[in-house]
């Protein structure tokens, strides 16, 4: 009995949701009778067949214990499937479509795409009618476009459209470009084959109205040369004809361009005919021919031991890979006959060679280098390289080191030989070798190199001496600005920066130098004389007023006399904001001396000794500071 089933399950507190007979059945309550269909063919909710119910009946095995109370359930209800949002139709935009017009051409349409529904373009305007003009028509479809009905002159304008429906209105912009007007063929010689039917094809273009304007073809000559609608020529029998292409604007103005044919026996033809190389050297071979084959030349050689052949349908590119006598074939067929051009190649040994990167070399007494050759070709004669000198006196060179060392002034050459096993010479090089005197730049005070010394401006001169050379130097300030010199070496600094000291001599008639490198730099401040703050509750005027000496950089105990300027102090420090500075704050050195006389520093807080120090600059040059000053705390009112 499904009824007494469902009962069952009901009275001991399960809820079932089951199908019966293909309906669903509802939510089973503890205690309550179920309903249930006497037939498949009937339900409780529809259906043409009757139905009947009665109370279930309690199972024989369930006691009066097992009655419980019935709670009421409340049947959730079952949700629907969210539906996804339908996406509404994307809508395109009116656009008004650019074009290009020919000067003195009109007539061209300027269509609006995506007219929306109910909406007419009426208005047309020009941003520049000395460009082009516009006005509204209807096309063949009876859709309102714009006409340009000039076009004056090169340039571009903006065409305006305004689509109108009732009050609305949407405005569409395009672009009108005026060119002048061309039409030209792609070539304007060219040579075809006798009775080949492949023949070729000119391409005609045109700009503005041309464009897309109908083209005519016409030949000089149909005895020589035919052309097809197409722009096809065909060479009917030697000679040479002229092929023109017409076409006509939108006012009716014609235009011609032409193409000279000459017409031939078909052939092929190589730049070169003969040529000569040597191993692992390349040349190329080009290669002219009428027809040209779709695939391009065909080229060949027999001797591939001998030379390596590739190309590309026109050029060739010949490897020598051994000694020896190569062909190179070019070919090409037309109606079943081979056309060919041959090139003869003769490839030899490679003849050894001795090279380096200079043979003019330049030396200081004293000087070493060691002389390589440059690395030679693959499959060049091995060989051993052997030096000699003409004069070892001036310069001595290693026998298979190639180390050279310049042992004198003068000049000399030295050989280098590359030998085979049998000690024949198979090349040789010479080296012309010029050894100069050791020049060197030195601080006259103590014969040290200064390269990179720093001297500073206003001191005293730094004395140079040449050492080396022989006869009148000559010296020359890389940058007077920076730093002089005079005749005797003696370099001032002038600003700060770096500057080249250059020695110059004569030897053997040409001019030889020597330079070092100076660095210039400023005068600094230094601190003759500390300050002292009294001890008077608030501060007062210095017990001790500050001396401040511009010296050399290079030494801080020697006073640069020659400075004059102007030195200023200013108060900074942890409590130099709780503090003043008075009386005179900036004086003049004299003689690289600045003293300060009336100096003052006060403090009006009154909670604790308060911490400053005094700065003296002066222009550009490093400032510098004064030792700790304590101020002691002012009186309280």
């Amino acid at each position: 009995d499904i009824a007494a089933y469902y009962n069952h399950f009901a009275n001991h507190g399960i809820s079932e949701h089951r199908t019966l007979g293909g309906f669903p059945a509802e939510k089973i309550v503890p205690g309550a009778a179920v309903a249930y269909s006497g037939g498949s063919s009937s339900s409780s909710s529809g259906g043409g067949g009757s139905s009947s119910s009665k109370p279930a009946t309690k199972p024989a095995d369930t006691t009066p214990a097992e009655q419980v109370t019935p709670t009421p359930v409340t049947p959730e209800p079952e949700k629907e499937p969210e539906k996804e949002p339908e996406k509404e139709p994307e809508v395109q935009k009116p656009t008004l479509e650019d074009v290009t017009v020919a000067k003195n051409g009109a007539n061209t349409l300027m269509k609006i795409k995506n007219i929306p529904d109910g909406y007419t373009a009426t208005e047309w305007t020009s941003s520049d009618n000395t460009v082009a003009t516009v006005m509204a028509v209807a096309d063949e479809e009876g859709v309102i476009c714009g006409k340009i009905t000039s076009a004056s002159k090169t340039g571009t304008a903006t065409i305006t459209a305004k689509l109108v429906k009732d009050k609305d209105v949407i405005t569409v912009t395009g672009t009108v470009t005026v060119v002048d007007a061309t039409f030209v063929l792609d070539k304007t010689e060219i040579a075809v084959a006798l009775d080949d039917a492949t023949g070729v094809t000119l391409q005609a273009t045109g700009a503005g109205d041309l464009s897309a304007a109908a083209v005519t073809w016409s030949t000089s000559d149909s005895t020589i040369a035919s052309v097809n609608t197409t722009g096809k020529v065909v060479g009917l029998k030697a000679g040479v004809a002229t092929i023109t292409a017409s076409a006509t604007d939108g006012n009716g103005k014609a235009y011609t361009a032409t193409c000279v044919v000459t017409v031939t026996d078909p052939y092929v033809a190589l730049d070169k005919t003969a040529l000569s190389i040597e191993v692992e050297d390349e040349v190329k071979l080009t290669a002219t021919a009428v027809p040209v084959p779709a695939g391009g030349v065909a080229f060949s050689s027999a001797e591939t031991d001998i030379i390596n052949l590739t190309d590309d349908g026109k050029t060739a590119t010949i490897k020598g890979l051994k000694a020896g006598n190569a062909t190179v074939t070019a070919t090409i067929t037309v109606n079943g006959k081979q056309y060919v051009s041959k090139c003869n190649v003769t490839v030899s040994a490679l003849t050894p060679t001795l090279e380096y990167e200079k043979t003019a070399i330049d030396m200081k007494l004293g000087d070493a280098l060691t002389l390589t050759p440059k690395t030679q070709k693959p499959g060049s004669p091995n060989g051993t390289v052997t030096y000699s000198s003409n004069d070892p006196d001036i310069v001595s060179v290693g026998a298979t080191s190639g180390i050279l060392t310049a042992a004198k002034t003068g000049k000399t050459t030295i050989v280098a030989k590359l030998k085979d096993n049998k000690d024949k010479v198979l090349a040789q090089t010479i080296f012309n070798v010029k050894v100069n005197p050791s020049l060197d730049i030195v601080d006259s005070s103590d014969n040290s190199i200064p390269d990179g010394k720093k001297i500073t401006v206003g001191a005293a001169s730094t004395a140079l001496k040449l050492t080396g050379g022989t006869g009148d130097v000559t010296w020359v300030s890389s940058n007077p600005a920076v730093a002089t010199v005079d005749n005797n070496g003696n370099v001032t600094g002038v600003s700060a920066g770096n500057v080249d000291i250059i020695a110059k001599i004569t030897f053997d008639g040409e001019e030889i130098s020597e330079k070092v490198s100076l660095v210039v730099e400023l005068p600094t401040l230094s601190v003759a004389t500390q300050p002292v703050v009294p001890t008077t509750a608030g501060g007062g005027t210095l017990s001790t007023q500050p001396v401040i000496n511009i010296v050399d950089q290079n030494n801080s105990s020697a006073v640069l006399t020659g400075f004059n300027s102007a030195v200023t102090v200013s108060l900074v420090g942890t409590d130099a904001g709780v503090c003043t500075l008075s009386g005179t704050t900036t004086v003049n050195a004299v003689n690289g001396v600045a003293t300060f006389s009336d100096l003052v520093i006060r403090t009006s807080e009154t909670d604790a000794t308060k911490t400053v120090k005094l700065r003296f600059s002066c222009g550009d040059m490093t400032s510098v500071e004064s030792g700790a000053l304590l101020i002691t705390a002012a009186t309280a009112p």
